[in-house]
């Protein structure tokens, strides 16, 4: 079987990372994979896409972009000769116009079997996916709502639910973390990590701050990364202003950096609240951040928006500052149930695993390529 996945892949990108992990788990055995990625985007908005590391002996090629037509991503495919083409679409990389509709028929009349996977949330973008005509669909929302969809013009027998998949973060002792970290035990951490942008809410979640300090002064907020490649540094001076009017300055931490993997995980080990505040959310997309807060096995509490729409357990959703603070509180003071929540955050850990998660993509493709046209 010859897969052509369509994603980011050597982009500093939440989105390439993702599926690594993905590719790192899925069954090798009688599968011949090879990624379709982005070009270098080289001056776009004014800025350089950083680079990273790609996986050894998964073969790539660079031959879309976000800014051209994607004639060159289709002569490639059809060059490779796959069995099915699997694209991971994200609104903000792909769009949502003319051009992917233009693909998918080109594929079609080439007889190559598509996958579409949406990262966003169904059913708000439906009518757009349903004009690829895909041969299937990959939802990772309910599976409850995979009865819902046919209505806005998707074939049942097309429709299949994978739970996002969650990277299982190596976890240490909180004192082994605290200690490599320079944190003392007696802090309460709150941690939120990825792009400091503006849907990150720094100065909501500064804000948020204010009546947890004045009950717990050792409280620390960690924000853990840095600025988005296409973004300025206006949020993180916006944030380190308002702490100091706040004089929040000593319970506030912006690390400034894009972090390894080692340092997620002690962060994530060295926490107790993982916070995740969208309220300024443009794209109704997934987020990865909310689901390094399952990998690191921490309770969330996060602002109500299409982001976490799909994490229905050992999470608290809140609406503005004021209820975040009170769920910090609630959290830090109610020992039952902030075990109750980390108990619920584990069992997701274990049931989206990519090691649980990753075999489903494998069963999607056998069905597709056994339908019928």
């Amino acid at each position: 079987m010859k897969i052509a996945l369509v994603t980011t892949w050597d982009s500093l990108c939440g989105i390439a990372i993702y599926m690594r992990h993905y590719v790192l788990n899925l069954p090798k055995e009688n599968l011949d994979l090879k990624v379709f990625c982005e070009k270098d985007i080289l001056n776009f908005k004014g800025k350089k896409v950083p680079r990273i590391s790609t996986l050894p002996d998964i073969p790539y090629e660079k031959c879309w972009s976000r800014l051209e037509d994607f004639q060159e991503l289709f002569n490639k495919i059809i060059e490779y000769k796959p069995d099915i083409m699997h694209i991971c679409h994200e609104p903000g990389i792909f769009g949502l116009d003319i051009r992917l509709i233009k693909l998918f028929n080109s594929l079609r009349i080439s007889k190559i079997k598509t996958v579409m996977q949406p990262l966003a949330p169904l059913p708000r973008l439906i009518e757009y996916y349903a004009q690829l005509n895909a041969d299937s669909y990959i939802v990772n929302d309910f599976p409850e709502e995979l009865i819902m969809l046919p209505k806005y013009g998707m074939p049942k027998d097309k429709l299949f639910y994978i739970p996002l998949g969650v990277h299982v973060m190596n976890l240490f002792s909180k004192e082994e973390a605290r200690k490599e970290l320079g944190i003392p035990l007696e802090k309460k951490i709150l941690l939120t990590t990825g792009f400091i942008r503006e849907a990150t809410g720094v100065k909501d979640i500064i804000t948020s701050l204010l009546p947890v300090v004045l009950e717990y002064p050792e409280t620390l907020m960690i924000f853990a990364g840095y600025i988005h490649p296409f973004d300025s540094d206006r949020w993180i001076k916006e944030g380190e202003e308002h702490a100091k009017f706040l004089e929040l300055e000593k319970n506030v931490l912006f690390t400034k950096k894009f972090h390894s993997e080692k340092e997620l995980e002690l962060y994530g080990s060295a926490s107790d609240i993982y916070l995740h505040y969208r309220k300024h959310y443009g794209l109704p997309i997934s987020s990865g951040t909310s689901m390094r807060a399952i990998g690191c096995a921490l309770p969330i509490i996060a602002y109500d928006c299409p982001a976490v729409d799909v994490i229905q357990k050992g999470i608290v959703k809140i609406h503005n500052e004021q209820e975040m603070a009170n769920q910090i509180l609630d959290l830090f003071k109610n020992k039952e149930k902030y075990l109750r929540l980390k108990k619920e955050i584990e069992e997701l850990r274990k049931e989206w695993s990519w090691k649980e998660v990753a075999p489903q993509y494998l069963e999607v493709y056998k069905k597709v390529l056994n339908a019928t046209n």
